[in-house]
């Protein structure tokens, strides 16, 4: 899912995706992993520089099936409810399929 937002409201998409949609990540069926993803522009500059900036949400699912599913949900309405006024154009879907797969994660909380 492609976000687009103008500069001033981007750290508020990336503030609630922190706080309310990857909260409830564990409790979601059938999602593997979710990554929120800022662009960086063709001229190095990071996405805080850019005057419209996107952010990418990543979510690799054990089916497409569990991901239409969470489209429908309550908490992606919500997150949809949340972004009203702040995102630059409604949010583009951009469905990909995982033909190879690795992860390992470095961080932790």
């Amino acid at each position: 899912m492609c976000y687009r937002a103008k500069k001033e409201n981007f750290s508020e998409i990336c503030r609630i995706w922190k706080d309310e949609v990857f909260s409830s990540a564990p409790e979601i069926p059938g999602l593997i992993s979710m990554q929120l993803l800022t662009e960086i522009s063709d001229h190095g500059q990071d996405a805080a520089s850019q005057a419209v900036q996107k952010a990418y949400a990543v979510g690799i699912w054990e089916a497409v099936s569990y991901a239409q599913n969470y489209m429908k949900t309550g908490v992606f309405k919500k997150l949809l409810e949340r972004l009203d006024g702040i995102l630059e154009a409604p949010p583009e879907s951009m469905p990909w399929d995982a033909a190879c797969y690795y992860s390992r994660s470095f961080l932790t909380e």
